[in-house]
């Protein structure tokens, strides 16, 4: 998965390609999901959906990360983002921010002091006394 993504960015896209067919023919059955997240950092977002709704129909558990994996980031503003997300239960497009360590989304964090059920203390800032 790395070097698919470390090769697009060094602009060697055969590099990448050959890294990424290689991770498909090997993982292509359980990593549905981390495949998508390839895709979409190589910006092939026709790919990434499909590989997103292979891991949605095989019950992938990575699905779990769609709302603050930024390897999806650039998937964010295409409809089928939101289809996806409402199609998981999710409300809307909305993105969680991740900020210090806290997984507190603008929704989550009207809910309560803890971000609408994570720990309190988790919540807390290493750097803070």
């Amino acid at each position: 998965m790395g070097t698919a993504m470390t090769e697009h960015s060094l602009g060697h896209d055969s590099k990448s390609r050959e890294a990424l067919d290689q991770l498909i023919a090997k993982n292509g059955q359980a990593w549905a999901y981390q495949i998508a997240e390839v895709y979409a950092w190589r910006g092939e977002k026709d790919k990434a959906f499909e590989w997103l709704q292979r891991g949605y129909d095989r019950h992938d558990g990575g699905l779990s990360n769609i709302k603050i994996d930024a390897l999806l980031f650039n998937l964010r503003g295409d409809a089928r983002f939101g289809a996806m997300l409402k199609k998981m239960g999710h409300r809307g497009n909305e993105w969680v921010k991740v900020d210090h360590f806290s997984l507190k989304s603008e929704a989550a964090s009207k809910s309560g002091p803890s971000g609408g059920g994570i720990p309190h203390h988790a919540n807390r800032r290493l750097d803070a006394a």
